[in-house]
Parts: structure tokens; sequence; C-alpha cells
């Protein structure tokens, strides 16, 4: 991998993996993770601490309109 390019994928996802379960288990910060990688939700079943959170979106015209409300659960669906 050359200087500055990006971890493969797989790579990047243990790495946040990894990350989550250190920041749960040794530091036990607060923390607000954000990532584009969906597997990482399954933590909130197995870390008791952590849970997953999302931002409620409702569909208009096919598009997706972000409502700022917070809400404890998991993305359903990835908007652009």
């Amino acid at each position: 991998m050359r200087s500055g390019a990006a971890p493969p994928p797989s790579n990047g996802l243990s790495i946040a993996w990894a990350t989550i379960e250190h920041l749960h288990q040794t530091n036990r910060c607060r923390a607000l993770f954000a990532t584009h990688f969906h597997e990482l939700t399954a933590l909130a079943g197995s870390l008791p601490r952590l849970f997953n959170a999302t931002v409620r979106v409702k569909e208009c015209e096919g598009e997706g309109v972000f409502l700022h409300e917070w809400c404890r659960s998991r993305a359903t669906q990835l908007w652009h």
C-alpha cells in the first residue's frame, strides 16, 4: 500500500471494529462513531454500553429528507 492510500475495505472494517471494542472495553469513554460499515451495528448486541443511533429520514419523491432527530436504532437504508 502506498503512503496516504486508504486501506482495503476489509482492513478498514477490522480497524473500526477494534477501535469500537477498545473505546468500549478499555477506554470506556463516550464517543460518537460514524461509519459506512453497517456490519458494526451488530456490536450493540454484544457490548452492553453500546447503542446504535441514527437520524430520522423521511422519503420524499425518492429523496431522503433528514429530519434532524436522533433515535436509538440502526440505519435501514443508505442515503446520499
